[in-house]
């Protein structure tokens, strides 16, 4: 077993998974796949100081909102518990053609799914319920800088079809909103550093009441890569706990599978039923997608990553 444990002040998950490329054999020449080089770009004009500011207030409001409190609303301790799934991308690419919905879309309608299950099992009303998960996403231009945006999970949802309509929908917003010039929570950290310092430690502070989990999702190798002659088998992802918020989940997709993660405070002893659930909802909308196919003259919506 190979274990790469990085800051994120060093790399985030793409520059990561470009790091974990140039250490592994198997890298072909002329492979789209993400690159160091593209890591290392960045936008040729960046905003102005007018339009800036705009951006940081918008970020900043976003952050005012409050999280619902759940009995996942606790304190993060120093011990962990760590459930992993796998899911076939060649059946979630049906998904994205079938329902116009990207795989980090299928992604969270499964981690959505996976907290009504876990939370129905406590005895929760889950009604009205939308958790609030902090979700970075990208630009939509190779390199270009990610933001950090704040979605809310439509726990209420009991349909998986119309569960991932609603998702597809409000990320189509959000990256609509960065498109735009919209500024997300990152935008604080291009403040004058005395006061991105401030606001660093204003946003942890707030964390905790403002967020109920961390979704990430980062494209990786699209080939086999090995180490030595050994095969790399398989490629987990791990994302850290912070501030407060006791659950996060993190996927890569590397050689035609998608590798997901929960990592939980210690305290989620029955995580086997939110990590079973997204099991279940991976399942439910390839199967979906596979009816839907099946169906003459629809033609599939296009989608993107």
């Amino acid at each position: 077993m190979l274990l790469l444990v990085a800051h994120h002040v060093l790399v985030d998950g793409r520059r990561g998974v470009a790091v974990l490329r140039s250490l592994l054999d198997g890298h072909r020449e002329g492979d789209p796949s993400f690159t160091a080089a593209e890591a290392d770009r960045r936008p040729s004009t960046p905003p102005g100081r007018p339009h800036r500011w705009r951006q940081i207030r918008h970020a900043i409001g976003d952050l005012r909102g409050r999280a619902p409190v759940t009995s996942l609303s606790l304190r993060v301790g120093p011990e962990r518990r760590v459930a992993v799934l796998f899911a076939d991308l060649a059946g979630l690419g049906g998904v994205e053609d079938a329902f116009g919905a990207t795989v980090n879309d299928v992604l969270l309608a499964a981690v959505t799914a996976g907290l009504r299950q876990l939370l129905l099992s406590r005895g929760e009303a889950v009604a009205e319920l939308e958790m609030r998960a902090s979700v970075p996403v990208s630009s939509g231009a190779a390199g270009q800088p990610e933001g950090m945006l704040l979605l809310s999970l439509p726990v209420y949802e009991n349909d998986p079809l119309r569960r991932l309509e609603t998702i597809a929908r409000r990320t189509a917003a959000l990256k609509g909103r960065l498109r735009a010039g919209g500024g997300t929570v990152f935008d604080v950290l291009r403040l004058p550093t005395p006061l991105a310092r401030a606001a660093v430690r204003w946003m942890q502070h707030i964390a905790a009441r403002g967020i109920n989990l961390f979704v990430t999702d980062v494209p990786g190798p699209r080939e086999p890569l090995s180490l030595g002659g050994a095969r790399l088998l398989s490629a987990v992802p791990v994302r850290p706990l912070t501030a407060n918020v006791p659950l996060g989940v993190a996927a890569l997709s590397y050689a035609g599978t998608l590798y997901v993660s929960v990592n939980a405070d210690k305290a989620v002893a029955d995580l086997g039923v939110l990590s079973g659930g997204m099991e279940c909802e991976f399942a439910t909308l390839t199967a979906a997608a596979r009816d839907r196919t099946r169906q003459p003259h629809r033609a599939p919506a296009p989608a993107e990553r």
